[in-house]
Formats: structure tokens, C-alpha cells, sequence
């Protein structure tokens, strides 16, 4: 697969990497887009805290939509072909997924 790999200060470098296993009762997303946000911005042009002792160069990019690829067998709740969005930076607090994950913050 092809990754966006950030090894610095402007210096994003797109790669092939081994696609990753399917963590169990998990899935793994096909992105279709991806977007970059402020944070992103902020690392690529100067130092960030958050880049502090993290020894492996990390991959870019986290807000992605696009479609899932594969499904372990414990993951009831998708199939392959869904689309789906993940990191989203605002939850709605309506939907299923903002309820269920933030439930001890809605009520």
C-alpha cells in the first residue's frame, strides 16, 4: 500500500508499506481521501510537540474516508464495501457511534 511518511521538517516522502494485519474484532479501511488538517500543517513546518520520542517515522494524514477492506470475524457491526470515515475531530453526539463512545460525557 501506499503511505505518506513523515520523516521531519518538510519532508514527507510517499512510500509502499506492507499492508497491516486485521486487528481482531477490528477492520481495516481502503481510503479513498484523505484530508490534512492544522496539526498535519504544524508538523510539516516546524517542530511539534507531539513528534517528541516517537522513534518510528509515523504515517501522515488521519482524516480519511473510504471503504472497508477487510473484516475480522468478531466485527459484527460492518462488512466489506462500507464506506466509512474515521477520525472524526468533532463528534455529533446524535449518531450511534458518538453515543455509545461518549456516552459518560452526554448526559
Amino acid at each position: 500500500m501506499k503511505a505518506a511518511i513523515f520523516y521531519g521538517l518538510n519532508d514527507i516522502r510517499i512510500e509502499e508499506r506492507e499492508m497491516p494485519k486485521c486487528p481482531k474484532g477490528e477492520l481495516i479501511m481502503k481510503v479513498c481521501y484523505v484530508t490534512t488538517c492544522g496539526t498535519d500543517v504544524k508538523r510539516y513546518k516546524r517542530p511539534y510537540a507531539i513528534d517528541r520520542g516517537q522513534g518510528e517515522y509515523p504515517i501522515f494524514g488521519h482524516e480519511a474516508s473510504g471503504l472497508v477492506y477487510k473484516v475480522d470475524e468478531e466485527c459484527k457491526d460492518f462488512k466489506v464495501g462500507d464506506r466509512i470515515v474515521a477520525h472524526d475531530a468533532t463528534a455529533c453526539g446524535n449518531c450511534y457511534w458518538c453515543k455509545k463512545r461518549f456516552k459518560q460525557y452526554m448526559s
